[in-house]
């Protein structure tokens, strides 16, 4: 990203005007104007370097801040998941702080600042001390799960609730943002096809916001578990899709497409009358009056012959 801030140069010529007596002739010089230079124009400096290839970029902007207390979440942000992804070892994925300062409420500017340097992701939001307003956008991939997410926090505020407040601020909004930097992520090794790697990033995500005194519950956490479900479905271990999936039919009790995958991984151990079960579960959910053609085929691929109409 390049931002040129031009500096007008203004030249002010003074001429002081003299007063000649009365009868005397005057000889009026001819006035050379004085010619200006035009200034150079210095770009001004690139705060971080645009994402390389193959590089992922989360780029957070410097958060506004209207409280009595500066706290600085971008940067509580930033070093959560900077730590994060150190442990799971993903070295391609960077994370910079933009000094452009947004209000939640900025999201074209947001977006502009993540496609001018080839971010994968943008967080902006602000501070004004009776509510904390974040948002997470996906830019490269705006139709995965959870890839626009709001945060609004009324409650653990610095006026409401300091102590609560700190602990928003230092862990769980940080948390937050893993998650959903890791979900994202993770959805990207899967159009890949990089399915070992999606869920182990994915599994980091989810264990971000579930430490033992979270009690964080972010949009996207069932679509979660429902992706770690389809994936160890593909790598071929269904009594870990199966766990999977029961927690994502937990958080969401109608969770249609839940309902039908864990039927057809029940199928896949040969426990046809759990398969049959959710199945019927699943379509009731779903409203459709016959299982989906992509559920008849997997069942006849497993050879097993359900009434399904």
């Amino acid at each position: 990203m390049v931002w040129l801030f031009g500096l007008a140069a203004i030249a002010i010529l003074a001429i002081a005007g003299v007063t000649i007596p009365a009868g005397l002739s005057v000889l009026q010089p001819t006035l050379t104007p004085t010619v200006t230079p035009s200034p150079t124009i210095t770009p001004t400096p690139l705060a971080f370097n645009s994402a390389a290839e193959g590089e992922c970029l989360i780029v957070i902007a410097t958060f506004h801040e209207t409280a009595a207390n500066q706290t600085e979440p971008h940067v509580k942000i930033k070093r959560a998941i900077e730590d994060a992804a150190a442990e799971v070892g993903l070295d391609d994925l960077r994370l910079e702080i933009e000094p452009t300062i947004l209000t939640a409420d900025q999201r074209e500017e947001a977006e502009a600042l993540g496609a001018a340097n080839n971010a994968e992701m943008v967080i902006w939001g602000e501070d004004t001390g009776v509510q904390v307003l974040v948002n997470f956008y996906n830019l490269k991939q705006p139709d995965f799960d959870a890839a626009d997410v709001p945060i609004s926090e009324e409650e653990r505020t610095q006026v409401a609730n300091p102590s609560a407040y700190a602990k928003f601020i230092l862990k769980d909004l940080p948390a937050q943002l893993t998650f959903l930097a890791f979900f994202a992520v993770g959805q990207s090794y899967y159009s890949n096809e990089q399915y070992q790697r999606a869920a182990e990033v994915i599994e980091a995500g989810i264990t971000a916001v579930e430490e033992p005194d979270g009690d964080i519950n972010p949009d996207g956490r069932a679509e979660a578990y429902f992706g770690l479900g389809w994936l160890y479905q593909a790598l071929g271990n269904p009594q870990k899709s199966l766990i999977n999936y029961d927690q994502a039919i937990d958080l969401d009790p109608e969770f249609a497409t839940a309902y039908y995958n864990r039927g057809l991984a029940y199928a896949n151990l040969g426990e046809i009358e759990q398969a049959a079960i959710d199945l019927e579960q699943g379509k009731q959910l779903a409203d459709d009056t016959a299982y989906p053609s992509w559920v008849r085929s997997a069942l006849e691929e497993l050879d097993i012959n359900l009434e399904y109409k």
